[in-house]
């Protein structure tokens, strides 16, 4: 609420300052000095009454009047909503200056963001439908590197027998070895013997075994004291092979596998047995 003062004269002090300003300067009025009349009785009838006879009051004139110069104040309150102001002109200007800067780079903007837009629902459309088959195709496939294993290994004169079988986790997805790799048996980093792995067809969820002939490379001395060892002996196979892929019946690209064991030997005669193995398989572009 906001106080508004307002000053204001009175009417009768307006009149008496107009009254004394027009009228001519008249001298006071004489009092009233005749004495009271005596009253012979307290009641009676007839006779008069002991109480003085109020006096008329003298006569009001314009110079007896008492002028009062003093102002009256009212105090007005008036709610903030109800209080309304109009704004500038200039204000109009301005934001009509602003809203059509606005615009304008809005209308700079528009092309860029048009073509992103398109863009994205481009890529959208294309991605999407193709991460969607990738999933469902890895879902139903489910393409998993073989695994070898080696079962027996024996070291005669000038060449080793190994006897090992290699099985196909996947789904749906077949392995193709095409032959033309290289099988090497190494023993303390050395190579004692070499040969070619075979050329079979793995199938999904399929297990073969397989024989590899591997003659022998190298020092004969060193073959000699792997074949004489009555201690555990220490060997590495590693075999890299060519292979397809198939899937439902297509052929898809050649990759390369890769099969590296590292395999513990109780003996290499004709007690061999296998102590301990560790066999890691990986396909690669």
């Amino acid at each position: 609420m906001l106080p508004v003062v307002f000053h204001l004269l009175t009417s009768s002090t307006v009149a008496s300052s107009l009254t004394h300003s027009s009228s001519p300067t008249s001298p006071p009025p004489k009092p009233n000095s005749s004495p009271l009349p005596p009253s012979p009785s307290l009641h009676g009838g007839g006779g008069t009454s002991i109480f003085p006879a109020p006096s008329s009051p003298p006569p009001a004139s314009a110079s007896s009047a008492i002028v009062s110069t003093s102002p009256l104040t009212y105090v007005v309150q008036i709610p903030k909503n109800q209080i309304y102001r109009i704004p500038p002109p200039e204000n109009a200007h301005l934001a009509e200056h602003y809203r059509t800067h606005v615009a304008s780079l809005r209308h700079q903007r528009a092309p860029c963001l048009k073509f992103l837009s398109r863009f994205f629902l481009i890529f959208a459309a294309v991605a999407v439908p193709l991460l969607i088959a990738a999933l469902v195709l890895y879902l139903l496939v489910r393409p998993a590197s073989p695994t070898l294993r080696v079962h027996h290994l024996a070291a005669k004169k000038t060449q080793f027998d190994v006897s090992a079988s290699i099985a196909n986790p996947s789904n749906a997805m077949g392995y193709l070895l095409d032959g033309g790799g290289a099988a090497v048996l190494a023993y303390q980093g050395k190579s004692v013997a070499k040969g070619e792995p075979p050329h079979f067809y793995l199938k999904a969820k399929e297990s073969k075994t397989f024989r590899l002939e591997m003659h022998g490379v190298g020092k004969a001395a060193d073959r000699e004291r792997i074949r004489g060892s009555k201690e555990t002996v220490e060997l590495r196979l590693t075999v890299d092979v060519p292979v397809r892929l198939g899937v439902w019946g297509l052929r898809l690209w050649e990759m390369k596998m890769n099969m590296d064991c590292e395999i513990m030997m109780k003996s290499l005669g004709k007690k061999a047995r296998v102590a301990s193995q560790d066999c890691k398989t990986k396909v690669e572009t």
